[in-house]
C-alpha cells in the first residue's frame, strides 16, 4: 500500500535525500518507472525536482501522493501511466509525459544516457540514467510509438515529419496504409495493413517491419531529426504482445550530434 508521509498538496519542494552521483566533474542520476503508476527520481539536484513536479501536472495530470522512498522521491501518479491500455487516452499522455521530462531534462542540462531494464521482474520498465551536460535552447523532440499489432503513432512531432512517415511506410512496407488520423486524442496514428507487431510473426513480414522501421529513421534523419532513446514505458507481462518501445527523436543542434 502507498502510504505517504504527508498528503500531496502539503509536501515540502524537495525532500529527497540522494543526490546526483560524482565523479570529478561528471554528474549521474536516475528516474525509475515503476508499477503502472509510479515514478520515482533518484538523485537529481534539488533544483530539478520541483520542475519534475511541474512538468507532471502540466503533461499527465494528477499527482495523487508523493513520499520519501529510501531517500528518492517517488510520484504516484492518478491513473495508469505505464499499463499497456493502448487504445485509450493513457497510451497518448504517458508518452506526451516522457517527452516532458526530457525536454525539461535537456533545457537544464542533463542528457539522458540511457534506458535500462535492471530487474527481472514480471512487468518491470527502464529506469533512465541522465548525465550533466550543456543546457540545449535549441532543444526540439517528438515520440513515435507502436502500437498494438499495427499502428505507429508520433505525438508532438512536426508536419514535415509525418509526411516523412508515410512515405517510409509507402515505400518499406510491402502491405501499406490500412488507414490514418490526424487526431488519436491528439496524436497521429497510421494502422497498417497486416500485424507487424506480432512477436511469433515469422518469415518474410519479420525481415519487411525490420525495413520498415530502417526505412523511419533515414527518413528522420534526413530531416535533421535523430533516434535518441528507445524506452520500454509499459512492462508487458510474458504473455503479452502489446510490450513494445517508445522511440524519442532529437533534433540535430550544436549541442547534439
Amino acid at each position: 500500500m502507498f502510504t505517504p508521509l504527508s498528503p500531496q498538496e502539503e509536501a515540502p519542494p524537495n525532500y529527497c535525500s540522494i543526490f546526483p552521483s560524482t565523479y570529478q566533474d561528471i554528474q549521474v542520476f536516475s528516474i525509475s518507472l515503476n508499477f503502472q503508476d509510479r515514478l520515482r527520481v533518484i538523485g537529481a539536484p534539488p533544483e530539478l525536482v520541483a520542475q519534475i513536479r511541474e512538468v507532471i501536472l502540466s503533461h499527465w495530470g494528477k499527482i495523487q501522493a508523493e513520499r520519501d522512498y529510501y531517500g528518492a522521491l517517488e510520484f504516484k501518479l492518478k491513473g495508469y501511466p505505464w499499463s499497456n491500455f493502448e487504445y485509450d487516452s493513457q497510451s497518448v499522455r504517458s508518452r506526451n509525459l516522457m517527452y516532458g521530462l526530457l525536454m525539461c531534462m535537456i533545457t537544464n542540462g542533463w542528457n539522458l544516457l540511457q534506458g535500462v531494464d535492471i530487474s527481472k521482474s514480471g512487468g518491470d520498465k527502464d529506469v533512465l540514467f541522465f548525465e550533466n551536460s550543456i543546457p540545449d535552447n535549441e532543444v526540439e523532440l517528438f515520440v513515435l510509438s507502436l502500437n498494438l499489432f499495427d499502428r505507429i503513432r508520433l505525438i508532438n512531432a512536426p508536419p514535415v515529419i509525418v509526411t516523412m512517415l508515410r512515405e517510409a511506410v509507402l515505400q518499406a512496407w510491402p502491405k501499406g496504409i490500412q488507414k490514418e488520423t490526424d487526431d488519436f486524442f491528439g496524436a497521429f496514428e497510421i494502422k497498417l495493413h497486416g500485424n507487424p507487431w506480432i512477436k511469433s510473426n515469422l518469415g518474410s513480414e519479420s525481415i519487411s517491419r525490420c525495413i520498415l522501421l530502417s526505412q523511419v529513421i533515414a527518413n528522420f534523419k534526413a530531416m535533421g531529426y535523430k533516434l535518441y532513446a528507445s524506452l520500454d514505458m509499459t512492462g508487458g507481462v510474458s504473455n503479452s504482445e502489446m510490450d513494445l518501445e517508445t522511440w524519442i527523436f532529437r533534433k540535430i543542434t550544436t549541442n547534439y550530434q
